[in-house]
């Protein structure tokens, strides 16, 4: 019997942090609000950060601020953090546009912008003050500080009320990581070639070639670089983050082998003008 693992629930974490905010609101404890708040944010970006489960780095999935979050859904799909409202119709004809549309609602996305004007307008609210506030006896505007938790919370509330959530739709081509076969999801606003896609996991770099029968082929994007034995034609490709000090090859036509090393060049000093003379 196999094990079957769940998604995290990161959308109903969002809204019990906001619950558990307006609570605090109440209470009047603003900062604990505050906190909240941030929360539901970042639960609301991991959640958003699902829809592209297959295309996402494995780095970004360690990454816990929003921004860098979203950062990296955005290389995947520029419009990642825009609100969409989706319209379903049948067509009369194929590519007929169809006369009547049902409306599924609008899923307003917590995107770029909302992070930028909310998130990080509370984390201010989250620290000691500085020494030369503590030394001018800064005092916490508390309306202000309130009016802004607020526009938070009704922004977070908002984009948690959506109908629909993490409905994408986008061309896609699938293939495998040619070093370590790991599939390689890429999305394009069209068919074009030269489109540079990287591996998920090892993050090798490959590039499409659009063929005139409209296949698309995908090739690593390696350097190509000669063997270093005289009179030897052989070709060796690396990838780029491959070439570091320490590399180690063996030419398959001359069966040398060779090792990267990092080299250096003797330093000559510029000419004097005494020199010169």
């Amino acid at each position: 019997m196999g094990v079957v693992v769940l998604k995290p629930q990161f959308r109903n974490r969002a809204h019990k942090a906001l619950a558990r905010a307006r609570d605090q609101m109440a209470s009047g404890n603003l900062r604990y609000a505050a906190l909240e708040l941030r929360m539901a944010i970042e639960a609301l970006t991991y959640d958003r950060a699902l829809a592209y489960e297959r295309e996402l780095p494995a780095e970004a999935r360690t990454k816990w601020q929003p921004r860098q979050v979203m950062d990296a859904l955005l290389e995947i799909d520029p419009h990642a953090g825009t609100s969409y409202r989706v319209s379903i119709g049948k067509e009369p004809a194929l590519g007929v546009a169809p006369e009547n549309m049902t409306d599924l609602g609008e899923d307003v996305v917590f995107g770029l912008s909302e992070i930028k004007r909310h998130y990080h307008a509370l984390g201010s609210y989250l620290h000691m003050p500085s020494m030369q506030q503590a030394s001018e006896a800064a005092v916490v505007d508390e309306t202000r500080m309130r009016e802004r938790i607020e526009a938070t919370a009704e922004a977070v509330s908002k984009s948690l009320a959506s109908k629909i959530w993490n409905f994408t739709i986008s061309p896609t081509y699938t293939f495998n990581c040619l070093r370590c076969g790991h599939p390689v999801h890429k999305r394009v606003a069209d068919q074009v070639d030269q489109i540079v896609a990287h591996c998920p996991e090892c993050k090798a770099p490959h590039v499409n070639t659009l063929q005139e029968d409209g296949e698309v082929i995908w090739r690593a994007r390696w350097e190509e670089f000669p063997c270093p034995t005289e009179n030897c034609g052989g070709k060796h490709c690396k990838f780029p983050d491959e070439l570091v000090p320490g590399l180690s090859w063996t030419c398959s036509d001359c069966d040398r082998s060779y090792y990267l090393v990092l080299g250096t060049l003797p330093y000559t000093a510029p000419p004097t003008a005494e020199s010169a003379t």
